[in-house]
């Protein structure tokens, strides 16, 4: 697997831990928890968080990850309706098959997780 592919992978499944919150059309339940988790995530880098895996050094903190995990969490919710038993499965089956997650991603979304991992320092498996 080329260091790039890698590079995807692990950023995409740290997104994915960092989406693993709850939140079409969705009901106003689900569209507030989407927002306040949204909000949450956009904070999180303002706030100066602990980085979400050492690997990513600054990249973790950075206002682009945080960007990018937001981006993932409302296409995840939109696709599952705000249902948090789905997306929690679509979740887990992402961290077992993070390249499958991925493709279920829009093509625009994809490019952005692409250029996120280009930027994350060199990681051993």
């Amino acid at each position: 697997m080329s260091l790039c592919r890698l590079k995807t992978r692990i950023v995409l499944g740290l997104l994915l831990v960092a989406c693993a919150a709850h939140a079409a059309e969705l009901d106003d339940p689900s569209a507030n928890a989407l927002t306040e988790t949204l909000r949450g995530l956009t904070a999180g880098a303002a706030v100066e968080a602990p980085t979400v895996d050492p690997r990513l050094g600054s990249l973790g903190r950075s206002q682009e990850f945080y960007d990018v995990a937001g981006q993932v969490l409302t296409e995840l919710t939109e696709r599952c309706g705000g249902d948090p038993d789905k997306m929690s499965e679509a979740l887990t089956r992402g961290k077992n098959d993070p390249a499958g997650f991925m493709a279920t991603l829009s093509p625009a979304l994809r490019a952005r997780l692409k250029a996120l991992a280009d930027k994350a320092p060199a990681v051993t498996p």
